[in-house]
């Protein structure tokens, strides 16, 4: 009686019948197969693929991509589709790991597609663009992405510590730079670090305040309703103070141009009256 055998397949592995046939040597009858000799073919078929992807990842080596340039298949996709010139375009990032990112801003929504470096659409995101700080901001539409009120809060924290901060066009995050890392404050209040990257960004996003190394508390008595002047985001605004707390009540809180923001008290001064406030 012939024996039955009973073949179980792990998942992932191959069956000699999953094995395709490209050579015919003739036909051939059971007692003729050596399956010895059949599997030396496939570990010889394993060993040429092995080379085939060695030498792949050879290339790829030789030919590094600079990440942050818009490589010729993403601009041919620009350009094809007629990008810059939609309406309703509102930022092109190229990201650091050399994704193109078109946001693009309708009436109540975003929408962020991504195109790898061969210029292929990979998908859509129903949102903006999560802009890190080495990321490259080629293109923005409008002013309007700034830091809101639990940013600036987030950033007197730690603003003792500051090298640098830098408010890049185009984007609403803060960046600060330390002796020890890149600190990124996102807009819903997230503290990131950094650790050994490069930012990138022009000297003109660097905040121009020269209070951050050597800001004071002031001696003169604030309160509220006092009209006062401030540096915010690299400006000199005037507005009214409408609220004073913190530890030793060095945060002051202040209405201008509609808006609310917080400041440390050492880069607040007291005015006799407003002059450019909105």
């Amino acid at each position: 009686m012939p024996r039955k055998f009973k073949c179980e397949s792990i998942e992932g592995q191959l069956s000699l019948w999953d094995i395709g046939i490209t050579e015919n040597k003739g036909s051939f009858t059971k007692s003729e197969v050596n399956i010895a000799k059949t599997d030396d073919k496939i570990t010889e078929i394993e060993e040429k693929v092995t080379k085939v992807l060695n030498n792949a990842q050879i290339v790829q080596n030789e030919n590094q991509i600079d990440k942050l340039k818009i490589t010729p298949e993403q601009q041919e996709f620009l350009n094809k589709n007629k990008v810059m010139e939609n309406e309703n375009l509102s930022r092109l990032i190229k990201q650091c790991c050399g994704y193109l990112a078109i946001e693009m801003a309708y009436e109540d929504s975003y929408v962020t597609t991504y195109i790898n470096t061969m210029g292929i659409k990979e998908f859509d995101s129903p949102k903006k663009v999560q802009v890190i700080p080495m990321d490259k901001i080629l293109y923005y539409k409008s002013l309007n992405f700034k830091a809101n009120n639990t940013q600036e809060e987030k950033l007197l924290k730690i603003k003792d510590k500051a090298l640098k901060v830098i408010r890049r066009k185009g984007d609403e995050n803060i960046i600060i730079i330390t002796e020890k890392n890149v600190i990124s404050i996102n807009s819903i209040g997230w503290v990131l670090e950094w650790n050994g990257i490069e930012v990138i960004y022009d000297e003109d996003e660097v905040e121009k305040n020269e209070i951050l190394q050597e800001a004071q508390p002031i001696e003169e008595d604030l309160k509220v309703g006092d009209p006062v002047e401030a540096t915010y985001g690299g400006e000199v605004i005037q507005g009214v103070i409408s609220r004073i707390y913190g530890p030793g009540n060095v945060t002051i809180n202040i209405i201008f141009d509609g808006k609310h923001s917080a400041f440390y008290r050492g880069n607040v001064r007291k005015i006799k009256e407003l002059h450019n406030i909105g």
